[in-house]
């Protein structure tokens, strides 16, 4: 008996099955039992695989290549045809690092467990650093077949953290080095005292220096405020700080910070002005360096970020994934060897939970390609008017019927709406996700509730549910990537859904709050601009 599969993921499966020279069984057999996923996944995910800068391989448990992507042969000079069926090796490693990762290996073989390793290779005539997740993949009876690796290259991680260690050092040493220029002058600029670092920095003598005025180190554009500032002394001797340029007698110009107060007499007046300079040419240079630096931090952070949401992403997989697939392969087993004993509706059935299986782990790669897009700022926002009355009532009848009426969803529309300015796509996943959510954690029989309003300025859409809640200390990162609250595990779901409502509202230049109780439900408010005059419901 042939799958019984939706007519385009078999067309699919089918032109790829004739192309291998086989039926759709052996294809899904051989996708699962052979580890060439790759082969048969949806374009976006094997693209990903295929063209994805990190080193991904698979090995047996006699720590042979099964599995290897193109990039290889960016590390080494080795096509991936020849590797499969070797084992670790090849010029760029040393035996010690050969010896290393093999019983890196053997130890996920043995304990099941994931692992995280840093070590060095020398791919070209400087070592670098690589970084590798080993991820144990197990078989139905929870023992470890194969061991799926990625690497890849954190050299520019380290060596940006040493050059920001670097220059953190050189500031120090600059800063820790300085000796202060100590002079006195007169409200009129004359200079009547210059201590021995003011004679070295500017290469004079003291009876060079006092009695003449130290506007003759000063460049004439910067005169007029040094008067002012001056001035302002007068009136009050506080320390001023202020940063001017001093030339030398063999024209090379320098920048000093200048701390300088009034000294007065008997009766208040100031009679001179005590000045405390420091040469900071070195810090306005380093000033250029720390903008630089800060470049780098921030490079830094997003690398940061970006290896935090990969190794979510990794552990994520690794764990939505196995479900799914052992689903795949339990019903495939059974059509397999029985599928002559079977009625057509147990065969229906089993190549129904196969694609419904199929279809989550494509939903999830959607999920994760959206969210992905959209904090590249790769939006494809196309604003439009929207009857967002319609497009609620469509919403509320198509989980009313997907959810057999286990919940009582109601409608709260006003009398007259407005049009909104929207992408009906995003507005339609916004109002899908967060109704999907207040079915998901609440108990059947419970009300929920999607209620739209409007101002002067902004178009409000409420759901509330009397569900399980949020606990208060996981309300500051419900909207962030990949987290689930800490009473939510039970439930079926990734982290990605609130995650992706957030940035979808933002494109559209909106806000999402909630308020939550434990035990008593959850209320979550879209705001959203661009609203167009109301009109008669």
């Amino acid at each position: 008996m042939p799958y019984l599969l939706p007519d385009d993921l078999e067309q699919q499966l089918a032109t790829l099955a004739q192309q291998k020279n086989c039926q759709i069984a052996d294809l899904i057999r051989e996708w699962i039992n052979t580890n060439t996923a790759t082969a048969a996944a949806p374009q976006d995910f094997r693209a990903l695989v295929e063209n994805i800068p990190d080193l991904i391989a698979r090995y047996d448990r006699q720590g042979r290549y099964v599995y290897v992507n193109p990039a290889l042969e960016h590390y080494s000079n080795q096509r991936m045809a020849d590797v499969i069926g070797t084992t670790l090796g090849g010029a760029a490693f040393t035996p010690q690092t050969i010896a290393f990762m093999n019983e890196k290996l053997q130890q996920v073989l043995d304990t099941g467990q994931n692992l995280k390793i840093e070590f060095q290779a020398t791919l070209s005539d400087e070592p670098q650093h690589f970084e590798t997740w080993l991820i144990p993949e197990m078989d139905h009876a929870g023992i470890v077949q194969t061991v799926l690796t990625v690497t890849r290259d954190i050299t520019e991680h380290k060596n940006m953290a040493r050059r920001l260690q670097q220059n953190k050092m050189r500031y120090q040493a600059i800063v820790e080095s300085q000796i202060d220029l100590v002079c006195r002058y007169t409200p009129n600029t004359v200079l009547t005292y210059v201590n021995d670092a003011y004679c070295r920095f500017f290469g004079k003598a003291r009876e060079e220096l006092v009695g003449f005025s130290f506007l003759t180190h000063s460049p004439q554009d910067q005169h007029e405020s040094i008067r002012r500032r001056i001035a302002v002394l007068l009136q009050d001797p506080s320390p001023e700080v202020a940063n001017y340029r001093s030339v030398l007698d063999d024209g090379r110009e320098f920048w000093i910070q200048w701390v300088d107060h009034g000294i007065v007499d008997e009766h208040g007046q100031v009679i001179e002005v005590q000045a405390v300079g420091r040469d900071i040419t070195q810090l306005k240079q380093l000033e250029e360096q720390r903008i630089h630096a800060a470049a780098l931090e921030a490079e830094l952070a997003k690398e940061r970020e970006l290896m935090a949401l990969k190794d979510q992403f990794l552990s994520m997989v690794s764990h939505e994934f196995r479900a799914p697939l052992s689903v795949i392969k339990a019903s495939d087993d059974i059509l397999y060897h029985y599928a002559n004993r079977m009625t057509p509706d147990r065969i229906q059935e089993h190549a129904q939970r196969i694609s419904g299986q199929v279809a989550q782990m494509t939903q999830l790669l959607e999920d994760m390609l959206t969210l992905d897009r959209l904090r590249s700022g790769g939006t494809d926002l196309k604003l439009e008017p929207v009857q967002v009355d319609t497009l609620c009532r469509s919403i509320v009848e198509h989980f009313s019927l997907s959810d057999k009426q286990q919940h009582h969803i109601t409608l709260n529309l006003p009398p007259s709406i407005p049009h909104l300015n929207a992408d009906p796509r995003y507005l339609n996943r916004i109002i899908g996700n967060l109704l999907s959510n207040a079915i998901k954690y609440s108990r059947p029989g419970s009300i929920i509730t999607l209620s739209v309003s409007y101002d002067d300025h902004n178009l409000m859409i409420d759901i509330a549910d009397n569900g399980i809640g949020i606990p208060p200390q996981d309300h500051h990162h419900i909207f962030d990537t990949f987290f689930r609250a800490g009473n939510a595990q039970e439930f079926d779901g990734t982290g990605l859904g609130l995650a992706i409502v957030k940035q979808h509202v933002e494109a559209h230049g909106g806000s999402i709050s909630f308020s939550s109780e434990v035990g008593q439900g959850t209320v979550f408010q879209v705001r959203l601009p661009n609203i167009q005059p109301a009109r008669a419901g």
